[in-house]
């Protein structure tokens, strides 16, 4: 026992200042990944869905999240996010700094959790694993509930521990505040209930002194009162899930604890040939963790291994069971149960390390490993979420005054619309039956230039593509692009201009069979050969061309469109897509005079080096002889320029 006439040793000073200095730089390094390239994914729809409904009128917003309505989750994230959003704003980098910071403080209480359970070494490795996992940065950059809600509950575990070891009710008060929140923030954190109750129990049976048996008493009220406090919006929840429609799926016991520890580890599931490797290694350390760990001395014998044991099996089997009614697995809870992940690698390595520091080393370097090449990933094009960002400024600089944007299904409107400021239509339900119910949803569009399409998870819903059919069948194809998990359409409907539009280069060029050019537009004429968003990795050159004629055509000519350098090496091509505009709208059944808009797009080499390059336009008569222009075979409609 420490006393003024008993001060601390100079080395057991040292050792708190370099533990005091290992989790600062720890959660140093949260704060950075959970910071870093924030705004970097788009929002995809679940974090816009958070954006609009925590903008709703206050009482419409508590009745709907109580009586699980439209976004089926409970009212504390949306509260927090509200309020934020008085001071912070909405944008993209806004809307996820609570995550951020709440994924920041969440690395500090798997510390604090780790060394009231274990030793100093065991906390600092457990929260060195959750710095650095892939899965609990991602999900600190999501504007949705579930890093709060893990925080909290793991708040919630803190004050238990801390109220057990203690006795001290104000533990105890703040276990049931923070558990009663975390379970208003996501259903998860009620996940948590039944281990937190055995756990309980567990410390009574174990207790050999009053002051301990008095504090698990304690902490048995306290759970009961969250259990009460819960209920209400328990009750709600099971009523609701009997009638949802989810489409998702729990995996068996087993396999269910394999994904837990992969995802919790890398955020996504290994290949068949590294799943056996990245089992071994991150269950083996949990292993070890959970069999022959260096508990804390203030805790009964056995208790701290027991306690992280009971966190992962007991909770998912809990999940296990409830999914015999309706799936309530969702990757992303594993915010609130990775902890136990963590606790467990952190305690299997420090004991590993207290054994043999080689055979620590080692298996420390190959964890580190795992975690960084999972952190590789986070921020790697491929790998991001549905791009509603670039599906809307796509359309924003190519649509124009007359034409008509849907989007399908309804569902997405409201990510499309966080970005888009036009007017986005969703004609259709989320379930379209026929091809009537898809005609009568778009007459009010038939006047438009062109409709655009936008659409995201119709194969749930609209597996025969019927939206989508109903258009490529009347209408040509102008433009296709596909951000993550998101394509965007353009269908020609009115290709016939009055005059030449104000934007387009005005040409004069007449072939011998009557046919004329008479402007053209660039959608760009500087710009990347690759291109990481839309289609990568080429870029596309989306090209628009006016023609007419003299006098009609004989027969259909053959346009091409190349990308040449100064010797004429091709860096560039039309995309040749089926349903193209002049698949529906043939030149040669143009009347004389009649202007004719055709939109095209080529591919370009992502191999083509920075430089001047000539957009060279070819037309062939069928036979496949060139049609010529003044005598010339081959017209040099514009240049582009490539940069790096």
């Amino acid at each position: 026992m420490l006393s003024p006439e008993n001060p601390p040793s100079t080395s057991s000073r040292a050792a708190a200042l370099r533990n005091l200095l290992a989790i600062w730089l720890i959660v140093a390094v949260a704060a950075a990944l959970r910071i870093h390239n924030l705004n970097w994914n788009s929002l995809n729809s679940d974090e816009a869905f958070s954006w609009s409904i925590s903008n709703k009128p206050l009482l419409q917003l508590l009745s709907d999240s109580f009586f699980l309505r439209q976004d089926p989750h409970p009212p504390v994230y949306w509260l927090l996010l509200r309020m934020w959003q008085l001071l912070a704003g909405s944008s993209e980098v806004a809307l996820r700094w609570p995550s951020a910071m709440a994924g920041t403080v969440f690395v500090a209480l798997i510390y604090a959790l780790g060394r009231r359970l274990f030793s100093r070494t065991a906390a600092l490795a457990a929260a060195a694993f959750s710095a650095l996992s892939a899965f609990f940065v991602w999900n600190s950059q999501d504007a949705r509930m579930y890093t709060l809600g893990g925080t909290l509950a793991l708040a919630g575990l803190v004050c238990l521990i801390s109220g057990l070891r203690t006795g001290r009710r104000r533990w105890l008060a703040g276990y049931f505040v923070f558990t009663a929140l975390a379970s208003y923030t996501h259903i998860a954190g009620s996940f948590l209930l039944p281990f937190e109750g055995l756990a309980i129990l567990l410390y009574l049976v174990l207790a050999r002194e009053g002051q301990q048996r008095r504090a698990g008493r304690g902490a048995l009220l306290a759970i009961v009162g969250v259990g009460v406090v819960y209920a209400p919006y328990a009750l709600n929840a099971w009523r609701a899930s009997a009638v949802a429609s989810i489409i998702r799926h729990t995996p068996a016991y087993l396999e269910l604890v394999a994904a837990v520890m992969q995802r919790a580890t890398l955020n996504m599931e290994l290949q068949p040939a590294w799943w056996w490797f990245g089992t071994a290694l991150v269950g083996g350390c949990f292993a070890l963790g959970g069999a022959g760990a260096l508990e804390h001395r203030q805790l009964p014998r056995g208790y701290a291994r027991a306690f992280v044991l009971l966190f992962l099996f007991a909770t998912l089997a809990v999940i296990s069971i409830l999914s015999v009614r309706q799936s309530v697995f969702e990757p992303k809870t594993i915010t609130f149960y990775g902890v136990a992940v963590a606790l467990g690698v952190g305690a299997g390595w420090a004991r590993l390390w207290r054994w043999h520091k080689l055979v620590a080393g080692a298996a420390g370097f190959a964890l580190l490993g795992v975690l960084i090449f999972g952190l590789a990933f986070v921020w790697r094009p491929g790998f991001q979420k549905e791009d509603w960002r670039h599906a809307a400024a796509y359309v924003t600089a190519h649509a124009g005054p007359n034409d008509a944007v849907v989007v399908h299904l309804e569902y997405y409107r409201v990510p499309f619309s966080y970005y888009f400021r036009g007017q986005a239509l969703t004609p259709f339900g989320s379930h379209v039956k026929t091809m009537d119910e898809v005609g009568r949803g778009f007459a009010p569009m038939l006047r438009s230039d062109n409709i655009w399409l936008v659409q995201s998870g119709e194969f749930l819903t609209d597996p025969d593509k019927l939206v989508q059919n109903w258009l490529a069948l009347r209408y040509g194809l102008g433009t296709e692009q596909f951000p993550q998990s998101i394509s965007v359409r353009q269908y020609v409907v009115q290709p016939a201009a009055a005059s030449l539009p104000a934007a387009a280069r005005k040409l004069s060029v007449e072939f011998d069979s009557g046919l004329q050019l008479v402007g053209s537009q660039l959608d760009a004429q500087r710009l990347s050969a690759t291109e990481q968003w839309l289609h990568p990795p080429s870029n596309y050159l989306h090209l628009r061309l006016y023609w007419s004629s003299t006098r009609a055509l004989l027969a259909e000519p053959v346009v091409q469109v190349m990308l040449e350098d100064g010797p004429g090496n091709q860096w560039g091509s039309l995309l040749e897509r089926p349903g193209a505009v002049r698949a529906f709208y043939p030149l040669a059944r143009q009347p004389a005079g009649a202007l004719l808009r055709d939109e095209l797009d080529l591919i370009v080499n992502p191999a083509a080096k920075p430089g001047v390059y000539k957009l060279v336009l070819r037309v062939k008569n069928a036979d496949g002889s060139a049609m010529l222009a003044n005598g010339q075979s081959y017209i040099i409609l514009d240049e582009v320029l490539i940069v790096p």
